[in-house]
């Protein structure tokens, strides 16, 4: 009898490590699919003081977190920046987890400038001149491009 219940505990032992092992290659081939990227958006966004959630959901709007995404008008990158804006920012677009850190910490300043993140979404679409001459009217979202107000809204709700 106390053979039988070693062969069961060894058998459990080999099943638990089957699984262990299993689990661990799901980790690693979600990380290459995009949900790797996902919680560096996550902890990216807690680290610069911004809604984690609306930032997961501006980055998978941006490129649905594919770090070779290219844009029509030269965005580049998981965040989509453009070049200049990159480089101004002294990031690599084209490197996933700086490009992340670096949307993180832009969208931390204009979440801090304008006080909101709607507001901080339209800097980030549309360009923060854009955004200083909207803020001068109450209803500022009618002095900002309707694609900019489709984006704040795809990713706010």
């Amino acid at each position: 009898m106390h053979y039988k219940t070693l062969g069961k505990t060894l058998f459990l032992l080999l099943v638990l490590l089957g699984l262990s092992i299993g689990f661990s290659a799901c980790v690693t081939d979600s990380y290459q699919t995009g949900s790797g990227y996902r919680t560096m958006a996550w902890n990216d966004a807690i680290s610069a003081g911004i809604p984690a959630q609306y930032f997961v959901n501006q980055i998978n709007m941006e490129s649905g977190f594919n770090p070779d995404a290219r844009g029509g008008d030269g965005e580049i990158g998981i965040a989509q920046f453009m070049p200049d804006t990159a480089k101004g920012l002294s990031i690599n677009a084209y490197d996933a987890a700086d490009s992340l850190r670096g949307a993180a910490m832009l969208m931390g300043r204009y979440y801090a400038r304008y006080g909101s993140y709607d507001k901080a979404l339209a800097a980030y679409n549309a360009g923060s001149e854009t955004v200083d001459n909207a803020v001068l009217y109450w209803d500022w979202k009618n002095h900002i491009p309707a694609s900019t107000v489709r984006y704040i809204s795809g990713i706010m709700g």
